[in-house]
């Protein structure tokens, strides 16, 4: 009987310290993926990818190369007082040149 019970509290032992052990590792695997921003682990272990930046967008007034901000109606700062009519134009004129 007293061997029995103390194989029994060796498993158990054994087994809590894997369980701890991974649970640790997955912790610490989130912790250093979250610093690098490459690469993140759920708590299962799975990989996934982090975040693709969005596409620049540019301002959609001739020959202006600034980027666009959603504040400014997708505009740039400088022509953010530019008519809504005027500003369609350029997206109409800017479509058609690239459907060429």
């Amino acid at each position: 009987m007293n061997v029995n019970l103390e194989e029994l509290v060796n498993k158990f032992v054994l087994d809590l310290t894997s369980l701890l052990h991974n649970n640790i590792y997955n912790s610490v695997s989130v912790k250093i993926a979250g610093q690098t921003k490459t690469m993140r682990l759920y708590d299962n272990g799975e990989k996934i990818v982090a975040k693709k930046k969005r596409k620049v967008v540019l301002c959609p007034v001739r020959r202006c190369k600034s980027v666009a901000a959603p504040v400014f109606g997708m505009v740039c700062k400088k022509h953010k007082d530019v008519p809504k009519k005027v500003v369609n134009e350029f997206r109409r004129l800017r479509k058609a040149k690239a459907a060429k």
